[in-house]
């Protein structure tokens, strides 16, 4: 080691330097070089604690501002906005509403012309009445002086006329069964079961009260009027009884496109009351 005092190497097992007799202590050189190093760590330290406590207030404060200011309430904007708009769509349905009109005794015609002018859409269904006219409106549902918005769809119930009466049985023997028929008038006075189910799409309210010869001959009637020839006889003496009908075509030769639109529609609903019913 070096002497502080007059700088003279000294062994490091000599206590007292052999040059000017100072006394030497062992390693007082090195832990004068170490306490720079202890001293920055501490000094590093101090610094990361510093720094750590200011984080921690920094954070503190961040939190305790939002939570005071009340920046984030997603909930109130939400229903809030919800509100607003319902608001809005109430005022634009208010502004859509149609006072219905009163149809009741109209002629459906008319009732059609009036329905269409205010854009409603309608469903009509038929039944017999003794009080109201034949095509004229019986009732509607909604009545008449509610609201309706464009889309509603109002019900119109149209007279068949007076009900109908049964046929006397023929005095024939009871072999074939009597096929007793109800029928009402059509346009051009001649008499069918379904005046309209080659022009008309029917509904099933048209055909419950029929029985189960009335429903075939109903069904029948659409073929006739292609001038179907029928072999069972108690069909084929019925429509040979009816000025109208002229038997020229043999059933097998008929297609799908010998009929309309309408006529298919009301086969299809007629075969599957009859199904229902156990008819067939």
């Amino acid at each position: 080691m070096k002497c502080p005092k007059c700088g003279t190497i000294a062994t490091d097992n000599e206590k007292h330097c052999p040059s000017c007799g100072n006394l030497l202590i062992s390693g007082s050189s090195s832990n004068n070089a170490k306490l720079p190093s202890g001293l920055m760590i501490g000094i590093i330290a101090m610094s990361v604690i510093l720094i750590g406590i200011l984080a921690f207030f920094v954070t503190f404060l961040i939190v305790k501002a939002n939570s005071t200011t009340g920046e984030t309430f997603p909930d109130s904007d939400v229903s809030d906005s919800t509100t607003v708009e319902h608001n809005s769509s109430e005022a634009e349905t208010d502004e859509q509403k149609i006072s219905i009109p009163n149809f009741v005794g109209m002629k459906s015609d008319d009732a059609y012309s009036v329905l269409s002018e205010q854009q409603l859409l309608y469903q009509t269904t038929y039944d017999f009445s003794d009080s109201v006219p034949e095509d004229y409106i019986i009732s509607q549902t909604p009545p008449a002086c509610n609201s309706a918005q464009p889309d509603d769809i109002i019900i119109l119930c149209i007279s068949r006329g007076a009900v109908p009466r049964l046929t006397e049985p023929p005095t024939a023997p009871p072999e074939p069964p009597t096929i007793q028929v109800i029928t009402e008038k059509s346009e051009n006075s001649s008499d069918y079961i379904l005046p309209y189910s080659d022009s008309r799409y029917l509904t099933k309210s048209d055909i419950t009260w029929m029985d189960k010869a009335t429903v075939e001959l109903a069904l029948n009637e659409i073929y006739v009027r292609h001038g179907r020839i029928f072999k069972t006889k108690r069909i084929a003496d019925y429509f040979n009884s009816k000025s109208w009908y002229h038997g020229t075509v043999d059933g097998s030769t008929l297609k799908s496109n010998d009929f309309n639109d309408y006529e298919k529609k009301n086969i299809l609903l007629i075969t599957n009351y009859m199904k229902e019913k156990g008819y067939r």
